[in-house]
């Protein structure tokens, strides 16, 4: 299960749903993962918009918003996170950390300005919990 954390625009919002990241994604992989390895490849699109700070609630509840057997949660804030968001990774990072089925993490849309903070914010959660994913 690949399930994708985010503002509006993640989840498509402002756009048809079937053009979001994750439902491109789904139709990208679906047939590769039942075909080759008889896996069933789900995809969960879960923003949060409205122009609210949604990293904070979706990093606090992600097992009850993207399920206790997600397998990878994509976190896309990157609109929403403002000049100090790096705060807002690290917390995601390490919610994920603590998650029961330790999903793999992927950060989207990280460019800019801001993308060092967020980075090495992710990073550092990573290196306490002894995981080396993080690429720089």
């Amino acid at each position: 299960v690949w399930s994708t954390g985010g503002h509006s625009a993640a989840a498509g919002h402002g756009n048809l749903y079937n053009e979001s990241y994750t439902s491109y994604l789904v139709r990208g992989v679906e047939n590769a993962f039942a075909n080759a390895l008889r896996i069933k490849f789900a995809g969960r699109n879960y923003g949060y918009g409205g122009g609210v700070d949604s990293g904070p609630l979706l990093s606090l509840c992600n097992e009850a918003i993207y399920g206790i057997d997600a397998d990878v949660l994509s976190w896309d804030f990157g609109m929403t996170d403002g000049p100090k968001g790096h705060y807002k990774s690290t917390l995601w990072a390490s919610r994920n950390s603590v998650h029961r089925n330790r999903p793999a993490h992927v950060s989207i849309n990280l460019s800019g300005k801001h993308y060092k903070p967020r980075l090495d914010a992710v990073a550092r959660v990573e290196e306490s919990v002894g995981s080396t994913s993080t690429l720089h």
